[in-house]
């Protein structure tokens, strides 16, 4: 009877130690504090930042101190978790998307950002337009985990041989325009051969914590 006693003593220790542990680990994983850049909360910026680097986000030893690196970490975290209007400030949703990650013990996947080039038509081809519309060109693109408000650059090429095959670079038709996945363009007459082609690019002026990728590395002819 007392080893039956001293066993149960002994389990109802060992459930009520692992209880504590498990909420204590709750109460760390807990993030309901808002933070931005300049926010004076150390603890709860360093206990950010461990996270950021642990999700592979942040490349630096946490200071506790929000400042540009870590606003950049946690706007890509958003753009990851498709929170709505990424900003870089930890506000309830980012609060949500981070709690749901810890407790889970899971390491969100970061994947790259990717540009894909998808066609050039012309748009102009109608009888009332003038000389210059009639020339016109329509470059469409999809992008995917990529920062809203960062554009993409539009490059002119042209094909300098075919074994290997190989570009060299015309001009910049636009830099960091829009990514709204259309860019309307009137080259000049010369501008259009038969070696020719456009490709669209990952902004050359935005550091890409996961960096950035082409989908289709192939530039489209300009027909």
């Amino acid at each position: 009877m007392k080893k039956f006693i001293t066993i149960s003593i002994l389990s109802f220790f060992l459930l009520t130690l692992v209880s504590v542990v498990v909420s204590e680990a709750a109460a760390t994983a807990s993030f309901n504090v808002s933070m931005g850049v300049g926010s004076t909360n150390k603890t709860e910026v360093t206990k950010l930042q461990n996270f950021l680097i642990n999700q592979g986000l942040l490349k630096a030893t946490p200071n506790g101190n929000f400042g540009p690196q870590t606003k950049k970490a946690v706007y890509a975290f958003q753009v990851n978790q498709n929170i709505k209007n990424p900003n870089g400030y930890v506000g309830p949703m980012t609060h949500a998307a981070i709690n749901k990650i810890v407790e889970s013990g899971a390491t969100v996947a970061m994947n790259p950002s990717t540009v894909s080039i998808k066609s050039i038509t012309s748009t102009g081809n109608n009888l009332g337009a003038s000389a210059l519309m009639s020339n016109s060109k329509t470059i469409r693109w999809e992008t995917s985990n990529y920062p809203s408000n960062i554009g993409v650059n539009i490059n002119l090429l042209k094909k300098t041989s075919d074994t290997p095959v190989t570009f060299s670079l015309i001009k910049t038709i636009v830099k960091d325009t829009v990514n709204d996945g259309e860019e309307k363009w009137i080259p000049k007459t010369e501008e259009i051969n038969n070696n020719t082609y456009v490709e669209v690019t990952c902004s050359s002026s935005y550091q890409f914590t996961q960096g950035c990728t082409l989908v289709n590395t192939s530039p489209l002819k300009v027909q």
